[in-house]
């Protein structure tokens, strides 16, 4: 920190302060769950920064699952708009409301 300038301290310091309460509120949440993207795999737009191909499982999830965003910054229903456009991560708490056996495909 200290090759920093003073504003980007300030700036890193306020951030960190107005994401901790949450974090820890929904401290059990982040132990585990999955990273997820709505059609992301069809055209690896979401995956495009991995080295190598990974496993994509499809599965069709409740509209009701509660997500949290990319940076786990808030918590959202998974027909939220930014589910649409970036990735989200569904605790394993919410996982059982799948609707379907899920299948694997090739990304």
């Amino acid at each position: 920190m200290n090759c920093c300038p003073e504003h980007l301290k300030h700036i890193c310091l306020e951030r960190h302060n107005r994401i901790v309460p949450f974090l820890k509120e929904h401290y059990n949440d982040f132990k585990y769950g999955i990273w997820a993207f709505i059609d992301g795999y069809k055209n690896s737009q979401s995956l495009n920064h991995l080295k190598r191909k990974v496993p994509c499982w499809k599965a069709e999830i409740s509209d009701n699952t509660i997500v949290y965003d990319i940076n786990w910054e808030k918590q959202m229903l998974i027909t939220d708009i930014e589910c649409t456009y970036f990735g989200f991560y569904i605790p394993t708490n919410q996982l059982k409301t799948l609707t379907e056996s899920y299948k694997q495909i090739s990304a």
